[in-house]
């Protein structure tokens, strides 16, 4: 404990112990960095994916650490651009389009798709799909 964390165990309490393990190991801002992903369809297809950038409070104490919140334009087009590059290899081009990152999903509904890199992504389900049911249970 003592050469991972630099605190020396029977000299701290646990809670101590714990606060400084957690500092060092949390202390990658990009741990606090994420988006939110929101799909559209169109005709059942996938066609758009808009992603939000999130920062999850690494700055803040307390109980406001982990809180999530929409980004300043510095972190969110740190995050973006970090997940262009890492979304590249696979085929994904993301835009980015005031502070949001767009995927243009490519199909017969939507030839723009195609130009900016964007490759479609099918929605697998039976041509006859059908919702499940909904259930109240007798509750109105």
């Amino acid at each position: 404990m003592d050469d991972q964390f630099g605190v020396a165990p029977g000299i701290v309490t646990t809670p101590e112990s714990l606060a400084s393990r957690n500092a060092k190991e949390f202390a990658d801002p990009k741990l606090y960095e994420t988006v939110i992903a929101v799909s559209q369809y169109h005709d059942g297809q996938l066609a758009k994916i808009r992603l939000y950038p999130v920062d999850l409070g690494v700055s803040a104490t307390g109980a406001a650490r982990g809180v999530p919140h929409m980004t300043d334009s510095t972190t969110g087009a740190r995050i973006l651009e970090r997940l262009q590059r890492r979304s590249e290899p696979f085929g994904t081009a993301i835009t980015l389009e005031r502070s949001v990152g767009v995927i243009r999903i490519a199909g017969p509904q939507q030839g723009d798709g195609a130009a900016c890199g964007a490759r479609k992504i099918p929605v697998d389900r039976p041509p006859s799909f059908q919702p499940p049911p909904r259930h109240n249970h007798g509750i109105a």
